[in-house]
């Protein structure tokens, strides 16, 4: 019995062929990437086989185009979302987590998936574009390309070119593929060009690499299937050069800004325009943390890590700043609300450091007591409100429907308080987590099981630690813009480190291209 070569790598698992030539072209234009990836399979079998393509892709990007090429024919293919099965076999999760050392941040990775059935000894080249729009996070813009395990015998090519309006600063490389270097080219003030080239003979130092159309087909193809679906696992991807980092490349940067932190592009009649201003004095927060205490919380040391994390945090706010703590499993409890001076911070470290995992989870009351709580905080006192909610789990007591939840949820948050979610680990229902986040103004972000994980969270609210804007809205003339056209990303409040966006169009081309 025959079996297509597979590669050992987590990062590889999914894919079925010789994997031959690698080609990346990306291109990063005023904080959105377009990453074309071209790369050749071989059947390497006397007999017609399956090439399956298994691309991991940042999860927020998604794939806008896909063509095979094999025995002198394309074949453009639809793309669709993956049918989502209700549940799996125990002990048949895929994880694929990756070893972390250091510190890091995380980001949550997704499967591309594209297979068609060759010839014997035959070949077959995918065209893969995916898009992605870069979020600036403390103060930086983050690319991440994962690349396929190098074969030894193969050739990679990478070329990825960067260009903003204004001039770009800060420009890190995160994380670098090996052995050879990665080449930088500053091209402009606003240009950067990043190559990388490994394997056929090719040294690190050689010249920037360009696409290639030329192909090796056979003409002695019998059948030809084509079936891609996309698909969601809940990965993490480290910044460190670990040893599943290897076939990764990550990249920051940041852009030079005007004194108000704002850029407005215009194309026609089409604008977006950046916020993103700084100098400002924090304002003084108020953050309910909602903390599931349910049994499963007990698993791979999760409650222990979760206790020295939320520590942690509260020992390093401001005195200006408070919180209250509450945990949930099968009921709602309030550890109490505390100013975050030492004296009084101290005594919900005790109750903290008491905790105990057991019971359900109570998703909906939680949310509903957290939102109530920071909707009747005092905003004299702390102007800034929010709610970060975390869970292992999918709500198992009381309400669980998702859409009677998010109305809960969103009836209850009476000022349109940010409320932010943090899914611990593969069982925690990352959907409706996103939903809730999306409904109320805030974000999601996953965070891994494991040692790292309190480090993780520590990390997460290092982002909204240092509030400068709250109800944050932007007024734009009605005679110059269509505000029913106007659609904003990002949270109502606005953090240091962070960006805000608006998107819209005006009323006249010329009129509004002058202005």
């Amino acid at each position: 019995m025959y079996r297509s070569t597979l590669f050992s790598s987590p990062q590889t698992e999914g894919w079925r062929g010789t994997l031959g030539r690698v080609e990346v072209q990306t291109e990063v234009s005023q904080r959105y990437s377009a990453t074309l990836c071209r790369i050749t399979l071989h059947n390497p079998h006397p007999r017609p086989d399956h090439l399956t393509l298994n691309l991991l892709l940042p999860a927020d990007a998604y794939v806008s185009y896909l063509t095979i090429e094999t025995q002198g024919r394309n074949i453009t293919t639809k793309v669709q979302k993956k049918r989502k099965t209700r549940s799996r076999a125990p002990g048949n999760v895929a994880t694929n987590k990756r070893p972390r050392s250091g510190k890091t941040s995380v980001k949550e990775t997704k499967r591309f998936k594209a297979s068609i059935k060759v010839a014997p000894l035959d070949q077959a080249t995918f065209y893969v574009t995916y898009e992605q729009l870069l979020e600036r996070e403390r103060g930086r813009y983050t690319y991440t390309l994962h690349l396929p395990p190098y074969s030894g015998t193969g050739t990679q090519k990478v070329k990825v070119r960067i260009s903003e309006k204004v001039g770009i600063k800060n420009l890190h490389l995160l994380q670098k593929p090996s052995p050879p270097a990665v080449r930088e080219e500053r091209v402009k003030d606003n240009e950067i060009v990043l190559t990388y080239q490994r394997g056929g003979g090719i040294r690190a130092n050689a010249g920037s690499p360009t696409l290639s159309n030329n192909t090796n087909n056979s003409n002695n193809s019998r059948e030809q299937t084509a079936n891609l679906n996309s698909s969601i696992n809940r990965n993490i991807s480290s910044e460190n050069n670990t040893t599943h980092g290897k076939d990764m490349l990550t990249l920051s940067y940041d852009v030079q800004r005007s004194l108000d932190g704002g850029e407005v592009q215009v194309m026609g009649r089409f604008f977006v325009h950046y916020l993103s201003p700084e100098g400002l004095p924090k304002l003084p927060a108020h953050t309910v943390f909602a903390l599931d205490v349910s049994g499963s919380m007990s698993d791979h040391g999760k409650l222990d890590q979760l206790k020295k994390a939320i520590i942690a945090i509260i020992r390093g706010m401001p005195e200006e700043d408070s919180f209250e703590v509450l945990v949930f499993s099968t009921r709602v409890k309030s550890l109490g609300v505390y100013q975050a001076l030492t004296e009084y911070a101290e005594e919900g470290v005790a109750k903290i450091q008491a905790l105990q995992a057991l019971g359900g989870t109570n998703i909906n009351d939680a949310l509903m007591q957290a939102v109530r709580g920071a909707n009747s905080h005092n905003s004299t006192h702390a102007p800034a409100r929010q709610v970060v909610f975390l869970t292992d789990g999918k709500p198992n007591i009381g309400e669980t429907r998702p859409d009677h939840l998010r109305r809960n949820v969103r009836e209850a948050n009476l000022h349109q308080l940010p409320v932010f979610s943090l899914a611990l680990g593969q069982d925690a229902d990352v959907r409706l987590l996103r939903q809730v986040s999306a409904d109320n103004e805030g974000f999601t972000k996953t965070i891994n099981e494991g040692e790292e994980s309190g480090e993780e969270l520590q990390e997460f609210y290092s982002e909204i630690a240092t509030p400068l804007l709250t109800d944050m809205d932007v007024i734009y003339r009605d005679d110059v813009v269509d505000r029913n056209s106007i659609i904003r990303h990002g949270p109502s409040n606005f953090y240091s480190g962070s960006e805000v966006s608006a998107l819209g169009c005006g009323w006249m081309d010329e009129w509004f291209s002058e202005r």
